[in-house]
């Protein structure tokens, strides 16, 4: 048992599950494999017995919805009634994924203002006080373990296939393929319980990895040869999408999902960030090699976070403006880079 599974805690969070008549989920905005994982794993879990609703902020990616329950989720806005009245009547909310109360994007009132006990599972480092309980561990590979390790606790003859084959997703995707934050041992225990319990390893992996459109293909093929730069002198790599490129290629949700690992195959590069242009705001990814601390980045620079080699931001400026400004502060972190790895 990983020390924030307490017992007690479990104990007092089965009681508010038991007493629940209506049970809401969240995951964050842009749901990757291990939100989406956590989020159909913990709602296959409890819907067996309980009243329970999955709710986002926006849509998943393609390539992930295929597991049992995705087709029953309400995303904003296009079911924004159905939800408010959701939130009207919800006693427990289950945050996953996520401890920054920004993630939840358009869903953040309705989770603050409710007065619905409000549990959080995350293994984010620096997570926000605004649940009444946290699960948190930023040593596991994903939240997923962190989930199974709850549900471990919680009950463990409730785990299904179908919860097994979710937790499965989200730790196969979160580390990469077992490529990155996945050298404590405890990880590769909690993947042969969940193949214990069902999960299909090859149909996960088909299913998540080998479910991408043509289009998407051409848009990687795309950014590789027109669109990555390199930054040999700081050992960095970026590249970005313009709406119109993203338009050209027939984007859907999901297509752009790893395009930011490409470049840290290339040798030399520890640094690798990746611009999206939406509507409304620039989407942004960086990975990192060794001990540059990518969280750091975004969280002083683009109102992100994450993990030392993982991490997102976004910015409301042009793409032109969020460039210029990526490329300003890199020497700011000129030395950290040269002495990663």
């Amino acid at each position: 048992m990983r020390e924030p599974i307490l017992s007690h805690v479990v104990s007092e969070i089965r009681n508010l599950i038991e007493d629940a008549k209506q049970i809401i989920i969240v995951p964050h905005l842009n749901p990757d494999g291990d939100a989406i994982g956590s989020t159909m794993g913990l709602y296959n879990y409890l819907s067996a017995f309980k009243n329970v609703c999955l709710i986002a902020p926006n849509a998943f990616p393609h390539n992930l919805q295929w597991m049992d329950g995705a087709d029953k989720v309400l995303f904003m806005p296009d079911h924004e009634a159905e939800i408010k009245e959701k939130f009207n009547c919800v006693d427990l909310i289950f945050c996953l994924d996520f401890s920054s109360i920004g993630r939840m994007d358009v869903l953040k009132n309705f989770v603050l203002e409710s007065t619905a006990k409000k549990v959080v599972i995350d293994h984010h480092p620096e997570p926000e006080a605004f649940s009444d309980y946290l699960l948190s561990d930023t040593t596991v590979s994903s939240t997923c373990e962190l989930v199974f390790e709850f549900l471990s606790v919680l009950d463990p003859s409730r785990i299904t296939k179908k919860v097994a084959d979710c937790l499965f997703t989200g730790i196969l995707t979160d580390t990469g393929s077992f490529n990155h934050n996945s050298s404590n041992p405890r990880t590769y225990q909690v993947v042969g319980e969940l193949l214990a319990f069902g999960a299909d390893k090859e149909m996960v992996t088909r299913n998540t990895f080998d479910n991408y459109s043509a289009n998407r293909m051409r848009l990687m093929g795309y950014v590789l040869n027109e669109k990555l730069q390199i930054l040999p002198d700081q050992k960095t790599a970026y590249a970005w999408l313009t709406k119109e490129e993203l338009e050209r290629y027939n984007y859907q949700t999901g297509d752009s999902e790893g395009f930011v690992n490409m470049a840290l195959s290339i040798k030399g590069i520890v640094f690798s960030a990746y611009f999206m242009e939406t509507e409304d705001r620039i989407r942004i990814s960086f990975r990192s090699k060794g001990t540059f601390d990518v969280n750091k980045l975004a969280r002083k620079y683009f109102n992100g976070g994450g993990h030392t080699n993982a991490a997102g931001g976004r910015t409301t400026m042009t793409l032109h403006e969020t460039l210029d400004k990526f490329r300003s502060v890199l020497p700011e972190f000129q030395d950290e880079l040269m002495l990663s790895l």
